[in-house]
């Protein structure tokens, strides 16, 4: 099953705050949340606070749910500092995938920075700026030129 922790790394490899990570199944058993969870993918999201916080991506087992306070109890009980928590979650059954069926990160930044936008958690200046170092902007999302399904499986 997925485990959202980090692997242990040497101190200059680990990736702070707004950096993107992959978490995928890989057939452990751990307790309650973890053994609920697919896969899991945390991004950067814009902030007008911080600048970007930590959103976690989560697919859970088949009838089954995954909220914020059981990432957080996982969290903990991993031993991982507050601040490379998620702030927000958000719980999928597929993702937008890549041609090489990787879970397109680029996509799932689009995909919340245009759902902040909309629920008024930033504004669309801070949004189209979040965009640009993935060479896309919120008229790409609310046109449907970029279409975001989350369909896929990872195999």
């Amino acid at each position: 099953m997925a485990k959202i922790n980090h692997v242990h790394q040497a101190e200059h490899q680990r990736q702070p705050r707004g950096h993107d990570e992959d978490h995928h199944a890989h057939g452990e058993r751990g307790g309650g949340a973890q053994r609920r969870i697919v896969n899991a993918a945390v991004i950067g999201i814009p902030d007008m606070r911080l600048g970007e916080k930590l959103c976690a991506f989560v697919q859970a087992a088949e009838g089954f749910d995954i909220t914020m306070e059981e990432i957080q109890q996982l969290m903990q009980e991993q031993g991982v500092a507050v601040y490379q928590w998620p702030e927000r979650l958000e719980v999928v059954r597929g993702w937008p995938l890549t041609a090489l069926n990787k879970i397109d990160k680029r996509l799932l930044r689009a995909y919340s920075t245009a759902k902040l936008v909309e629920e008024g958690a930033i504004d669309a200046e801070l949004g189209d700026d979040f965009l640009k170092k993935d060479k896309l902007s919120l008229a790409d999302i609310t046109s449907g030129k970029v279409n975001i399904q989350f369909t896929g499986s990872l195999s």
